[in-house]
């Protein structure tokens, strides 16, 4: 019996061919795009990498002023001011990254919105706000001490205690001490302990709450800042304890303490005074405050007030194409986004 040959008939082949071309097809056009992709990526990776580094030099500067006049005025800066008004300012330069020309945009906005998507503020800090013009105020040789919720916490516990009194007429009688202990810790003769606390007082009963405690070294301490708030706006006198365990009095002379009221436009009002009393070598601090006085100590200076509407902006940078003339969101490779305070 003879074997029948088996192969392919013309149709088969036919066949095989038309779905190995659709899959070659496929293929090529995924290597294409994936290609394309790639491309992409690294240049948007590229402009990625131009974009911090303008973000990188606007955070060098530490004033808008910086940026706007320094920055610029520098002798061969890249950098033009391309657009200067009340509350916004346009920056431009040209940069390149491995060999790709780019230009970048900034963007100073000095009026912008606080709101979030539901209408609630987002920060505290507002332009036209009149603060200390404070330096490196948390720097490691620094202690801060910054009051929060004292205040209410001390008058819900003497609300407790007679509750047949209102809140109001408690904060209305209430009257306070604020207490700041410098001392070196027991166990370890090298560190400070800084403490800063209040003695509020009301119809005769007591109560004690700690701002905040905190340890330095004792080589390091340079400045302890109390960041407080008004009692009350009738309050014109506030008595302040300061005492210091086991320095001496060049230690003492070393150290400043800044009494900063944070209420209002952070100015105490008028003839409002700090009436400062202590133990140890606490006449040998020096002292330092935002409006009030402290008659007591001679060694008292004024921080001075800053007000500026350009105290806080959005900086935004945006990367272009070197040759880009029209500065649209579909033209435009990189926006980064972040805010300074002057």
């Amino acid at each position: 019996m003879r074997r029948q040959s088996q192969g392919f008939s013309l149709i088969e082949i036919l066949i095989a061919i038309a779905v190995l071309g659709v899959v070659s097809m496929a293929l090529l056009s995924f290597f294409s795009g994936a290609n394309f992709y790639s491309s992409s990526g690294k240049d948007t990776q590229k402009a990625d990498m131009a974009g911090q580094s303008v973000v990188e030099e606007m955070n060098a500067c530490s004033t808008f002023e910086d940026i706007e006049t320094k920055l610029i005025a520098a002798t061969g800066s890249a950098w033009k001011l391309e657009t200067q008004e009340t509350k916004k300012s346009i920056l431009r330069k040209n940069l390149t990254v491995d060999g790709t020309d780019y230009q970048a945009r900034v963007t100073l906005d000095y009026e912008y919105s606080t709101k979030n998507v539901d209408g609630d503020d987002t920060t505290s800090k507002f332009n036209n706000y009149s603060q200390p013009e404070l330096n490196e105020i948390y720097s490691p040789h620094n202690v801060v001490l910054a009051e929060t919720d004292q205040f209410s916490t001390a008058v819900s516990h003497f609300y407790y205690q007679d509750t047949g009194v209102t809140k109001s007429a408690i904060e209305s009688a209430i009257t306070r001490d604020l207490v700041v202990d410098i001392s070196r810790d027991s166990e370890q003769p090298e560190i400070y302990r800084v403490k800063a606390s209040y003695q509020y007082t009301y119809n005769g009963q007591n109560f004690s709450v700690t701002i905040k405690e905190g340890k330095i070294e004792a080589e390091s301490l340079e400045k302890v800042y109390i960041l407080y708030n008004l009692l009350r706006e009738d309050v014109l006198k506030e008595p302040v304890a300061v005492h210091l365990d086991g320095l001496s009095m060049e230690e003492a002379k070393k150290i400043t303490l800044y009494f900063i009221c944070q209420k209002g436009v952070s100015k105490p009002p008028v003839n409002y005074q700090l009436d400062i009393t202590g133990s140890g070598n606490f006449l040998q601090l020096g002292y330092a405050t935002n409006g009030a006085s402290a008659p007591a100590v001679s060694s008292q200076n004024d921080i001075v007030n800053h007000k500026t509407k350009k105290r806080i902006a959005t900086v935004t940078v945006d990367i272009y194409d070197r040759a880009e003339t029209d500065y649209t969101e579909d033209n435009r490779i990189v926006r980064l986004q972040t805010s300074k305070g002057a």
